[in-house]
Parts: C-alpha cells; structure tokens; sequence
C-alpha cells in the first residue's frame, strides 16, 4: 500500500509541480490528499454525522474539511458544471441568494454578515452533494448508521445526567446540544432505525434484534427529554403514511391490520390526552361554605375561595397554613422558607404547589408525610409531583394544562412558553404588516423585533423578547411574502425534481424539520442549518445508483 501511494505521488509530480493555486499547502500533503481524496472526504462526511448530535465546535471543522477536499481534489469547472446542470440543487442554493440579495437593504451589517455565515452549509453543501460521485446506495447506508450511533452516544449520555441528578428542567438533560436540536436529531434517527427495521425483517434477527432496539431506546429518548413535538412529528409521520399504504394496497387482507395499525395509536393517544386532561382539571366537589378553617395542629387555615387554580384534581389556594409550613420546611431544609428555590420561583409557592399535587393538605401535618427526595425536588423547583417522574408525557402536558390555565386567568407571558410564542407570532405579524413585499432585510430582523416590542409596549420581559419561534414568519420578517413563497418552493420543488416523494428516510426526514419550523426558528442557529442542509442535500443528490426506496 505504501509503495503504491508513493508511485501515485510521483505520477502527480509528473502532471504538476505544485498544488492547486486556491490551496497553499506543502506538495507532499497535497499529493496524499488527492490520491486518498476519496477516502479523505468520507472521513469528514462520516465526521458530520458524528458531531451533528454531538459537537458544535467539530462539525464547523468536519464542514472546513469537507469543502477543503472538494477543492482540492480540482476539477471544479467539471464540479459547477455538473452543479449547474442540476435545477434541483440551484433552487436548493437560491434560498441562499435570497440572504445575499437581503444586504442590500439592510443596515445592520454585522449581524446580516453573522447570519450569512452561519447559513452558509445552504450553499456549499448543495453544489458539493450534487456535483461529487463518491456516494452510492452502500456509503449511504453506512453513513445513517454511523448517524445513528451518534445519536446513540448522544442520548446516552443524556440518560446518564437524567438517572443520576435531580433534573428542575428537561433542558438540563442535554449538554453537548441544545435540546431542542437534539431531540430533532433524535426523532430523524427513530425513523432511520424504523427503516433499517423493515429492511432486516426477513434477512437477518440479529439485525432486526438490534434496530428494534433502537428504535425503542430513540423513543425512549424522546420520552425523557419531553419532546412534546417529536412524538407529533412521529405521529403525524406515521399517521399520513399509512393512510398513504391503506389506499395504496390492494391487497384486502392487508388493509385490516394495517387500519389497526393506525387507528390503536390514535386512540392511545387520545385516551392520554383526555385522561391527563380529566385528572388534571377534574376536582372533587367541595363545599367552599364548610371547609375546615383550622389545621389538626390548632393554627388558623388560609383558604381563598376565589381562586378557581387547580392542579392535579386539587383546588391549591385552600387548606394553607404558612406558619406551620415555615416552621416545619426550616427543619428539614437549609433554604429558607421565604427564598427562592434553584428555579428562581418563591419557593413557599413551589412547595404549596407540590404538596398540592400530591393530595396534601398545606400545613405542618401534611408536611410531615413530605419523604426527603421530595424536599429536594422543592428546593430543585419541581412544583408538581408528576414533574419529577421519569419517562412520562403526562408531565410535559401537566405543563401545558398550568400555562393554558394560567393564561385564562389573564396571566402575563412571562416564564409561559405558550403565551410567549403567542406574542413572539404577534409580534411577528405585525413587523410582516409593514413589510409586505420586501421584508426587513438580512441584517435587519433582530432590531425589527426590538423596535416593534416597545411600539407594541408589549408585556413581555426584556430578557424574553426574542425572534418568532417560528421559521416561516422569520423568513417574511426577512424577505417578505415573496421570500417566504420561495422559500416554501425552494423546500418542494427539489424533492418533486428528484422524485423523492416515495422515499422514505427523505420524507420523514423534510416532515420532521417543516413541523419544527412551525415552533421554532429551525435555521437561524449553526447546528439546526448544518442538520438541514446536511441531510436536505445529502438525501436528495448523494445515492447515485438507483434504488427502490418505497416501504
């Protein structure tokens, strides 16, 4: 192998007697690089899947090493060509013009040119896919499952932090990314293993084994981090592609498992959204006129009959005694009772809320029945005992039931996830109300929300007042209606050209970043753009032997 390699090099010597002129480097390392160009370039295609759920610092190096390569391995007149000869891939790179053509009318240079940098994966990563032929059926096949061990990695360390310390927030869970990014990461690899599922179901159990494993350890993860909107985005994925297979089959006895296929997690999930919703708003019946106005103890109850706040089944303002909770919480606690738990919330409400949740009257005999991990979830700011169980959607939705409570009794938006989208959506349309067309510019959208917060005088914190959360409404604060337009053309119209439409891993892929994007600013941070440009090229240009993707 050696002695070929150093043969190879003398017949590049032969042909030039320096390296490319984009790239100044030693001539030895150029002519290692271009005879191992190939293999040089799947290990930083290999090291992008690695760092997507991983690392934010070696997926920037992975990128710089992926397009040091593309270069120079040369024939870039043939690469454009090849690029240009693909209307797909120019949409795809269009999208990118459109942030460019934003400078013109924007006056904040230096966050326009930050935002250009960080989108800039939208550009090269579409010419690199579509104009390299080293990627066939077999590299990408080994490429998804390098991604899926990842993934693996990844939310094993996630498990690790969420079975061995005291988690107030399912943030906390994920270190390396930003959770929000690795739950997306997490739910395209649930589908990844679904396929590999299916593919291995009549070859080998050993396999079957495994990626029935991960499918459920992925959905597992998801469970843990609370991703309300992964598990829709599994859902709905699953819920459309199998009505897609019962009117597609033509086989009748098919059709009956395959109806029962969908309608079973339609009902489990509806029977844990009604049954939440029961045990949440459902009290038992009280007469407010004959409540006990003093605790076993003999100290006087505070019972507010006006508030109608409940939780868990239980009315939370009544059967309150301050004194005895003081006395008793300041034994058993070094926080005091009249500060603030790790959360930053007064911890007396944190605690009221808490013994609530667990059907407690709030005095010192209610008190007393606390163990000692429940006063480390209080001091944590766990206010609910439903918080504080492991692998449980209902606790994600008893958070949803106190936001959409709270904001029916006119609550601000403030440390309400709901209502502080509501607003940011708000805010958002109305920036779009006087930027019809054209939208604000690149550089201009962060300065937009700002001045249209204080125009609005709205009610949100100053530390609160972000963009929209929504990827669709960014892209119409930025570029207008006509931005927005095509930028929904520029996601359609590449699968249409590829027909990728019955391609599976594609599918589920696009369907799970167009639901994010409805919540969240998808491609306004390094790791969410790298993740869809990644996997929106690589998918789309990068198998070139012709395969049968349907399922």
């Amino acid at each position: 192998m050696w002695q070929s390699l150093m043969d190879q090099m003398k017949e590049n010597r032969k042909r030039t007697d320096k390296p490319h002129p984009v790239v100044a480097i030693p001539l030895w390392l150029y002519n290692l690089l271009v005879t191992y160009q190939q293999y040089v370039f799947f290990f930083f295609l290999f090291m992008m899947a690695v760092c997507l759920p991983l690392s934010r610092f070696g997926l920037s190096f992975a990128q710089f090493g992926l397009l040091g390569i593309w270069i120079i391995s040369g024939k870039l007149d043939k690469k454009f060509a090849t690029f240009f000869r693909n209307p797909a891939a120019i949409v795809l790179v269009s999208f990118y013009l459109l942030h460019i053509i934003g400078l013109l009318y924007s006056s904040d240079m230096n966050y326009a040119m930050k935002d250009i940098r960080v989108k800039l994966p939208l550009l090269f990563l579409p010419v690199l896919f579509s104009s390299v032929d080293y990627i066939d059926r077999k590299w990408l096949d080994r490429l998804l499952k390098v991604f899926l061990a990842a993934v693996f990695i990844s939310t094993s360390y996630s498990f690790y932090i969420y079975l061995t310390r005291v988690i107030s927030d399912f943030r906390d869970v994920s270190p390396l990314v930003s959770h929000i990014r690795l739950s997306l990461n997490v739910c395209f690899a649930f589908f990844i293993a679904n396929w590999f599922l299916l593919k291995s179901a009549r070859k080998n159990v050993w396999q079957l084994v495994l990626y029935l494993f991960a499918s459920l350890w992925f959905l597992s993860a998801l469970l843990m981090m609370e991703s309300v909107l992964a598990i829709f985005i599994i859902f709905i994925t699953y819920l459309g592609y199998g009505i897609y297979k019962l009117f597609k089959t033509k086989n009748r006895k098919l059709k009956i498992p395959v109806f029962l296929l969908l309608v079973l997690p339609v009902a489990a999930i509806v029977y844990l959204l009604v049954g939440s919703y029961n045990n949440y708003f459902t009290t038992k019946t009280r007469d407010f006129k004959n409540l006990d106005t003093h605790t076993p103890w003999g100290n006087s109850y505070v019972n507010d009959t006006t508030s109608s706040m409940v939780e868990n089944g239980e009315f939370i303002y009544i059967y309150i005694s301050f004194d005895e909770l003081r006395d008793e919480w300041n034994k058993r606690s070094e926080v005091d009772f009249d500060s603030l738990d790790r959360k930053g919330q007064l911890l007396r409400g944190t605690l009221i809320r808490y013994m609530n949740s667990k059907g407690l009257r709030k005095d010192g005999s209610g008190f007393q029945k606390l163990t000692e991990n429940d006063i480390r979830n209080v001091e944590a700011g766990i206010a609910n005992i439903e918080y504080a169980k492991k692998y449980s959607l209902k606790s994600r939705l008893y958070k949803l039931f106190w936001e959409y409570q709270a904001y029916q009794r006119g609550s601000g938006p403030g440390g309400n996830t709901i209502l502080q989208r509501f607003e940011y959506w708000r805010v958002a349309v109305l920036i779009i109300q006087d930027h019809f067309w054209t939208g604000v510019g690149t550089g201009d959208v962060p300065d937009a929300f700002s001045q249209k917060y204080v125009e609005v005088d709205s009610p949100l914190p100053m530390e609160l007042r972000f963009r929209s959360h929504n990827q669709y409404l960014s892209i119409a604060v930025a570029f207008g209606i006509f931005g927005l337009f095509w930028f929904l053309f520029s996601l359609i119209y590449p699968m249409i050209r590829q027909r990728k439409y019955s391609d599976f891993i594609y599918v589920s892929f696009l369907i799970t970043l167009l639901i994010s994007m409805l919540v969240e600013d998808t491609l306004e941070t390094q790791m969410g753009v790298t993740l869809f440009a990644f996997f929106n090229a690589l998918l789309l240009f990068a198998p070139k032997t012709k395969v049968n993707e349907n399922l």
